[in-house]
């Protein structure tokens, strides 16, 4: 696929993970374009604080986007929509089971290359998947 799906796929995402929150029943913490502040401190400092956390700007959280689950899970080799649901279930779910539950949905076994879903193309070239439906 091409390298240009990341923006419309990290556009699409944002709109779901919103600006910053810190509700305390939420156990993400402090979170900002989807990063919680446990992410923030793997990628970016270490010692990140919710405020760090609230002042990321949007440059950062794209750079750790692309970085840390689409470059991660190899998205730019996947068919369109592919790339964006796995992305998308990476970033909610972990990039280890996204990748898990797309070679289980293909049929692939677990130690093969995500990468393959382009060679395991159902009727009409979709992929028939758990989610949201179909997926090009």
């Amino acid at each position: 696929m091409a390298a240009e799906n990341f923006s419309a796929a990290l556009a699409r995402l944002l709109q779901h993970e919103g600006g910053y929150t810190n509700h305390p029943s939420d156990p993400g913490g402090p979170t900002n374009f989807g990063i919680t502040i446990h992410d923030y401190r793997k990628y970016v400092k270490a010692g990140g604080t919710a405020a760090d956390v609230k002042a990321m700007s949007l440059g950062e959280a794209n750079r750790i986007y692309r970085t840390k689950y689409w470059d991660a899970q190899r998205c730019d080799d996947l068919p369109a929509g592919v790339d964006y649901a796995v992305f998308d279930y990476g970033v909610n779910s972990g990039i280890g089971r996204s990748g898990k539950v797309l070679r289980r949905c293909l049929k692939l076994p677990d130690d093969s290359s995500v990468v393959n879903a382009r060679r395991h193309r159902g009727e009409g070239g979709r992929c028939a998947c758990a989610g949201d439906g179909d997926l090009r």
